[in-house]
């Protein structure tokens, strides 16, 4: 197959189903000889440009050349730094900081001396091949091992670390590392085998939480101190501890902090304790597994609109749309929802004002654009933000608080930093009493693994925080599931 061709050189491509022939998003352009499609890969395709195939199917019969497609992702690096009782460091010291997202990866150059991000760099994550979420991955690495995600996530580090270190004054040298993500994402980064987070009772093999050599992983950077931030459990990870480090939650009273992605961690505080979740949203916020589903980058339709009578759209760096991104789908989403074009179950309706967009009552397309949102894409949302919904009321009841009580509300990570609150609550997938408390803190990830870099006193509150956090298990919780089905509508 040529994804395993594609794999075996080490080239950075996007498979979301892991190969298993379902998303048909792992299209690449290639010349040369080929077995001819069968009708499952033409059915996935479908009006193809001629040379379109899908690595997971196309077989090669003699010498071919693959072109792999082009575009940076739009990673949320922004963020502000909270306040803290920073370290001394002499002049000249630096740091980088990692924020290993299933997605995304963001890297941080910090100047430990002034306490400060100087650089940042986004790349998509090079383990995509293996699958959209964390799941897929583990099932790779239950069949092959975890030699591959380990090496590729070490990979781009490495070229990433040497990117940032462009930024570095002549006398300036790098002293410290902070490395964060989710529970798998560490595991794969330090060689350990996650099979237990996928299997009950979900115990990881590390929850972390602590300092190594950073040479045992990066021979440039030997004798250098690597701090890996504390996890809470298999699915709430060193990278909500680090948000919750960015903006002080654990100082708070009645805060709540959501990170949407392919899994929504969330975390509040409520009457001196510290409560958290996650809720398996799946990818299709990330725009995997939607037909016309892509990541933040350029060209995806980012938010819709209805003006004088027809649907207008805004894409990410004002290109040509090449398809439509989380925030994008929940702007039309919320437009359907308030036209009549989607009932509350989420069945598309042909009538109202969108009616000459929709064609055969199952898809809606935008405008003169080739984008298009299917049925099929709207149950997939829908089950994404039923799982969102029912895990924010499952953390609130069992917090002993309501909506109203909650004094802020933080939305973090790429996607949670760019929805529009009001149209997430238009189609119920935030509740729209949280929607004026609501504060973007862009990627708390990253900007908390930076903080945690020049700061111990923000190491000792992380661990501290997951030692004390009590998680609520959401697939053991008659709660959960009743107000999952709750919440299904829109």
């Amino acid at each position: 197959m040529l994804s395993e061709a594609i794999q075996s050189c080490g080239a950075s491509f996007a498979m979301p189903c892991g190969g298993n022939h379902t998303c048909g998003k792992c299209r690449v352009q290639v010349q040369g000889l080929l077995e001819p499609p069968g009708e499952e890969e033409k059915h996935l395709l479908g009006p193809a440009k001629e040379g379109i195939r899908l690595a997971c199917f196309a077989r090669a019969l003699g010498d071919c050349k693959i072109i792999l497609p082009s575009g940076t992702v739009g990673t949320a690096l922004e963020g502000t730094l909270p306040k803290a009782n920073w370290d001394s460091f002499p002049l000249g010291s630096f740091g980088l900081a990692v924020d290993i997202g299933t997605t995304t990866v963001a890297a941080y150059l910090c100047d430990l001396h002034t306490h400060q991000i100087i650089a940042a760099l986004g790349e998509p994550n090079d383990q995509r091949g293996l699958g959209a979420d964390v799941i897929s991955r583990i099932d790779y690495s239950n069949l092959y091992g975890t030699e591959m995600p380990h090496q590729q996530i070490v990979k781009q580090l490495s070229h990433m670390f040497t990117q940032c270190e462009k930024a570095l004054p002549i006398h300036g040298e790098i002293k410290a590392l902070t490395i964060t993500g989710n529970t798998t994402m560490l595991h794969f980064l330090t060689g350990k085998n996650p099979k237990g987070i996928a299997e009950a009772p979900f115990r990881p093999e590390s929850c972390f939480g602590y300092e190594m050599d950073s040479g045992s992983l990066f021979p440039e950077y030997q004798g250098i101190p690597l701090y890996l931030p504390p996890c809470v459990g298999a699915y709430v990870g060193a990278d909500i501890l680090c948000a919750a480090a960015a903006v002080r939650l654990a100082g708070r009273e009645n805060a709540l902090l959501l990170d949407i992605g392919t899994n929504g961690e969330m975390m509040l505080m409520a009457q001196g304790k510290c409560f958290c979740c996650a809720a398996a949203a799946g990818p299709a916020f990330e725009g995997a597994g939607l037909s016309m589903g892509m990541t933040a980058s350029k060209g995806a339709v980012s938010h819709i609109a209805l003006e004088n009578g027809e649907i207008s759209w805004k894409t990410i760096g004002n290109a040509d749309p090449a398809g439509i991104c989380g925030t994008g789908v929940i702007s039309l989403l919320c437009l359907m929802r308030k036209t009549g074009a989607l009932d509350e179950t989420g069945l598309i309706i042909q009538k109202g004002i969108l009616f000459p967009y929709i064609t055969e009552g199952d898809k809606i397309q935008l405008g003169n654009s080739n984008i298009f949102l299917t049925q099929e894409d709207v149950r997939a949302i829908q089950l994404a933000k039923a799982a969102i919904a029912a895990g924010l009321e499952t953390l609130l009841y069992e917090g002993g608080i309501s909506k109203e009580q909650i004094n802020t509300f933080y939305l973090c990570g790429g996607f949670g930093s760019r929805i529009d609150c009001e149209e997430a609550a238009g189609i119920g997938l935030i509740p729209a009493a949280l929607v004026r408390k609501a504060v973007t803190v862009g990627n708390g990830a990253g900007t908390g693994a930076a903080a945690m870099l020049m700061c111990q006193e923000l190491r000792k509150e992380a661990e501290q925080l997951a030692r004390e956090a009590t998680e609520i298990s959401l697939s053991e919780s008659a709660y959960f599931m009743e107000q999952y089905l709750e919440q299904m509508t829109f």
